[in-house]
């Protein structure tokens, strides 16, 4: 796969992000410098996610039906640390290989295709791995305008707690 295909999946990884944070009413703001492995940041009032992307057109599941991603292991341990700011969250977009499907014009709107799924390290414990760590990402784990929702009330909850 070239540099330039993998371009494309990020931008068009950004673009799920972006349009299903703002269909649940969500602010994004994307960073350009991602030192601390933060892509975006999601918020809404006084409540912020750190959000990691990333994108996949060859994705590979367990007899679950779960996701499985590996992680390198540096922007694992970045935001696994339960000394951050805000929770880190990764995003996985997995995306077809066929540019030509990922946006689709119908006579009832544009429909982006595929799916991300979303997983929280923040306090996920360390690994002993050296260069990339295989996560499981819960097959309901889906992000939805409803879980981008939801994960911002649970921090919310989490910060009044």
């Amino acid at each position: 796969m070239s540099g330039l295909d993998q371009q494309y999946k990020e931008w068009f990884s950004r673009s799920f992000l972006q349009a299903t944070a703002a269909s649940a009413g969500v602010s994004i703001q994307f960073v350009q410098d991602d030192y601390f492995g933060v892509d975006a940041v999601l918020g809404n009032g006084y409540t912020s996610v750190d959000v990691q992307l990333k994108a996949t057109a060859n994705p590979e599941y367990d007899n679950a039906g779960d996701l499985v991603f590996d992680l390198d292991v540096l922007t694992f341990n970045k935001l696994r640390e339960t000394q951050r700011q805000n929770s880190a969250y990764l995003v996985v977009a997995v995306i077809d290989p066929d540019r030509d499907r990922w946006v689709q014009l119908e006579s009832s709107g544009t429909v982006l295709r595929d799916r991300a799924y979303w997983l929280r390290l923040t306090g996920q414990s360390p690994t002993p791995n050296r260069s990339t760590i295989r996560l499981k990402i819960p097959k309901q784990q889906t992000l939805t305008t409803n879980s981008v929702s939801a994960i911002i009330q649970a921090e919310r909850k989490a910060l009044v707690s």
